[in-house]
């Protein structure tokens, strides 16, 4: 599927979130493979973490209806990070979704 097929989920003035895709592979290891992305997370990714990352989103779409969504500057057409909503598994979930993003830093 081209990034242009993907299901667009929400539009801005500036930007498009999508759905991620394995063709988003390159720029989803690059960001989460970031240190200073990852900051707040326990360790960058790998790439192959990257692609499981992808398939857990696409997972997450068909389950929750809802995931993290690539984020495209509509004026350049490049990624510029994920923004999205994630529904909290456990014993005592909360009983909303919440949202989560990771950006370019100079975003």
């Amino acid at each position: 599927m081209s990034p242009e097929s993907q299901r667009a989920v929400l539009e801005t003035p500036r930007l498009l979130l999508r759905e991620l895709g394995v063709e988003d592979l390159d720029f989803i290891a690059e960001l989460l493979g970031d240190p200073l992305v990852m900051r707040y997370w326990p360790r960058p990714y790998t790439r192959e973490e990257a692609a499981e990352w992808i398939r857990r989103q696409q997972q997450r779409y068909a389950r929750d209806g809802h995931g993290y969504w690539l984020a495209v500057e509509k004026a350049s057409g490049q990624p510029v990070g994920q923004v999205g909503l994630l529904t909290p598994r456990g014993p005592s979930p909360p009983d909303r979704a919440r949202q989560d993003s990771n950006l370019r830093p100079a975003i």
